[in-house]
Order: C-alpha cells, then structure tokens, then sequence
C-alpha cells in the first residue's frame, strides 16, 4: 500500500536528512521505524504524509505515485493521516473545536457522527469536550484529535494506542485508510526508543 522507492530529502538545500531510503508497507500491515534522535525518522514521515517535498525519489500510494501531491490532496483523496509527536492539537482550543476542525474537509453529518464515533470509542473525549486541548495528556493528544480519516474509514487508533503503549517516548504515526468501510488498514509508526 505505502512503497517508498530512493527518497532524498532535507530541510535546507544541498543538506540531505534521507538518503536514498526505500521501504514498503503492505495493506493491513504496521511497520515500525526505529532509531535515534535525529536520524531521519520524523523527516521520513513528513516526507511521505507531503510535509516535506523529496529532492528525488518516489511515494507510492496504492501504486501512485503521490510523492508531489500537496498534503491535502493526500489526505481527501488517499487517506493519509498524519500525527506528530508533538504539537498535535490546537491547546487554546477545545477537545471539541480541535474535533471539528480535523474534520473540515467533510460534510456536517459525517464529521458529526465520526466525533459522535470517537467520543463512543474514547469517553475521555466526551468528559473533556469543553476542555482546552492543552490539558489533555500526550496519549489522549493522540486520539485521532487533529486528523479524523475519512467518512466511511475504519476506526484505527487502537493498533497506535496498543503498539505505542510499550514506548518511552510518544510516537509519530502514518495512517492510510481505504475509503471503502471494511477497506484496508495501513500504520507506519516510529518511536525514537522502545522499552
């Protein structure tokens, strides 16, 4: 589902982060990335989920080639979701409003019932809907707050939750969802150290 085939890429021209890195991740599949702090496991993501345009190489998605895409043509159209270690809600605003705008690019009744979904799947969302986001802890930041998957997408925090649990530190994840309801589930994840 995610074929990713000699990518460079860096922040500052001519200082390459990547290298040439090439991974696949089938359907259904979770596929950790492991490491050190700095050695290009954020850039790695970023770079898939279109954060970060690659010098050179290619990001298949379901066979097509989306390295170029812009991140929002990725997300409405691919199911691409992307959830950062950090800074991954908008603090001022509330549990609910962070909800809201995560869902923006999807049409008032099923933005409304997939937080309806969310707060059924995780009641610490409904208890704390009129909280400021920056009271949550990291891993309730994590439950799909700032990236709600598509109308019709499977619920899929719970492999995060369950293969985040044995980390030390939070986790950035990929997430690629099949518009179809029972369509295929895809996690890239990184931890900078497992426990």
């Amino acid at each position: 589902m995610i074929e990713v085939d000699g990518l460079v890429a860096g922040y500052t021209p001519g200082v390459d982060i990547l290298h040439g890195v090439s991974l696949s991740v089938g359907a259904v599949e979770i596929v950790s990335i492991l490491g050190p702090n700095g050695c290009g496991k954020s850039t790695l993501l970023k770079a898939i989920a279109g954060f970060l345009l690659p010098r050179t190489g290619t990001v298949k998605l379901q066979g097509v080639d989306l390295a170029r895409e812009p991140v929002h043509r990725k997300v409405r159209l691919h199911g691409v979701g992307y959830v950062p270690q950090t800074d991954n809600v908008f603090g001022a605003l509330t549990v609910r409003e962070n909800l809201m705008l995560g869902g923006q690019g999807m049409s008032s009744f099923p933005r409304e019932a997939r937080i309806d979904e969310l707060c059924e799947q995780y009641p610490v969302l409904r208890r704390r809907y009129r909280t400021p986001a920056a009271a949550l802890s990291g891993g309730e930041r994590q439950i799909d707050l700032a990236t709600p998957p598509p109308p019709a997408s499977p619920s899929s925090q719970q492999p995060t939750r369950a293969a985040s649990s044995s980390w030390r530190e939070p986790s950035s994840a990929i997430e690629i969802t099949s518009p179809a309801p029972a369509g295929p589930l895809t996690f890239l994840l990184l931890a900078a150290r497992a426990s």
